[in-house]
């Protein structure tokens, strides 16, 4: 298969334009993270790979990321999409769009979880208050 070539998959995660990363789905402890992540979370490498999915994530949106995430792990959801709010670094907040899925075994055990993360904060800052209509 084109995509067990180890040297493409790390160019890959290399160039792209969107976070990426690897993690544990039993815990959320990121395994492995691309330098986009670090860039729009202002992370380095070393500090995310300490860290869990559900650390960054503000307050208001962890329980119900959690449960999103233990739903594809138990294998009742194949993916999951959203939008939340996170926290760079130094405490700013930035809203990052999240594609996350439950990568198994061939028993069909979760062995991670993968997620591509997009920095959404320009496109939801300049969105319309929910109190404007177009006309």
């Amino acid at each position: 298969m084109w995509c067990e070539n180890k040297e493409w998959y790390s160019a890959l995660l290399a160039m792209s334009g969107v976070g990426v990363a690897k993690a544990d789905p039993s815990t959320g402890r990121f395994l492995r993270v691309n330098s986009k992540l670090c860039e729009i979370t202002a992370y380095s490498e070393v500090e995310l790979l300490g860290q869990t999915l559900w650390e960054m994530i503000g307050p208001d949106d962890r329980r119900e990321d959690r449960g999103r995430s233990q739903k594809a792990v138990r294998g009742e959801a194949s993916h999951y999409a959203a939008a939340k709010r996170y926290a760079r670094k130094d405490g700013t907040p930035i809203w990052i769009s999240v594609h996350a899925a439950t990568v198994r075994d061939g028993d069909g055990s979760p062995s991670s979880a993968v997620a591509i993360l997009q920095d959404i904060t320009g496109r939801k800052r300049a969105a319309p208050s929910p109190a404007w209509r177009p006309r």
